[in-house]
């Protein structure tokens, strides 16, 4: 997964640009699906077809993109006025080396370092000027922290892991299910951190029946490399509780490492597929993570582990 998890680091995508993190993800996940499509909001939807009679529409769910920044602004002397595209961490961005979708690298400047705030910050990427800046940089350009990942023990560090770690759990998933019942759709939304936007429109083109959102949760929550943990409530959804017992009973009938997630610190894309159109069941299988929506967010590689072997153990027909 770790390599899987690299791969899914070369790309810098937000809000509306996940084409480019998706077309890594298409190759990676079409060898072990029937289908793969876009949606027109840019959701990528891959179909592994079941064998079963009386065959449900079972949707995992994980986001593509990612936490940054959008360019609004040149100033005369060259330097990117900005705002924030979803939630990132001002302290951690401070001064730390960014990266246009573009491939434009540059240095983000607080003005007061004391008092961090984005109408008081700027990008400088070197510039002598507007018309420099200008050839390179335009106002509606998306970028983020630079990208970059170690690996110490089983720990993982890096750059958007919420959101690129459960697209690998779902490609791993793929991998491993060979004769699933069910029909499985994985879902790699978009514009979740702008609202959840991918979310409710993956939902309302499958119609699933039973829909989990696979991502991260605060470690505050749930323990860090105790391991992943299955959904009962976060700050906007109480899962369907038949669902959510019968991933439990599936963790334990296979001795698989779990925990339960009662999350009242964070929102995540599970109130979308739950409330989107005709609804669905929904659940939620979260790993543990620090340091969220930071240039160092930290989680186990076991819990993501452990959640594809919940995943597997729960869907069936698995390796």
């Amino acid at each position: 997964m770790y390599t899987t998890l690299k791969k899914l680091l070369n790309v810098t995508a937000l809000a509306t640009g996940e084409a480019k993190i998706n077309a890594i993800i298409k190759e990676l996940i079409t060898p072990y699906c029937d289908e793969v499509y876009t949606d027109p909001i840019g959701n990528l939807i891959c179909l592994k077809k079941g064998n079963g009679e009386d065959k449900k529409k079972i949707m995992l769910a994980a986001h593509s993109d990612e936490h940054g920044f959008v360019a609004t602004y040149i100033e005369n002397n060259g330097l990117i006025r900005f705002d924030t595209c979803g939630e990132p961490d001002l302290t951690s961005a401070a001064y730390g080396e960014i990266e246009f979708e573009n491939g434009v690298r540059g240095i983000l400047i607080p003005e007061d370092s004391a008092n961090l705030n984005v109408r008081r910050m700027h990008v400088d990427i070197g510039a002598k000027n507007a018309q420099e800046a200008e050839k390179k940089v335009r106002p509606g350009d998306f970028f983020a922290p630079v990208h970059r990942i170690a690996k110490h023990g089983t720990k993982v560090c890096g750059t958007a892991l919420d959101g690129r770690l459960a697209c690998a759990a779902l490609i791993k998933t793929a991998s491993l299910i060979t004769n699933n019942k069910d029909d499985i759709y994985f879902a790699f939304t978009g514009r979740q951190t702008v609202g959840f936007k991918g979310a409710c429109a993956a939902v309302y083109n499958v119609c699933p029946h039973i829909a989990i959102n696979v991502g991260v949760c605060p470690d505050g929550c749930c323990k860090a490399g105790a391991g992943a943990a299955i959904k009962l409530k976060d700050a906007a959804t109480v899962c369907d509780r038949e669902l959510a017992f019968s991933l439990e009973d599936a963790a334990k009938a296979a001795k698989i490492p779990y925990q339960l997630e009662i999350n009242t610190h964070t929102a995540s894309e599970a109130v979308s597929l739950q409330t989107t159109g005709a609804g669905a069941a929904v659940g939620g299988i979260s790993v543990p993570a620090k340091y969220l929506h930071t240039s160092a967010e930290t989680a186990y590689l076991t819990d993501a582990e452990n959640a594809v072997k919940i995943l597997c153990a729960y869907l069936g027909g698995n390796k």
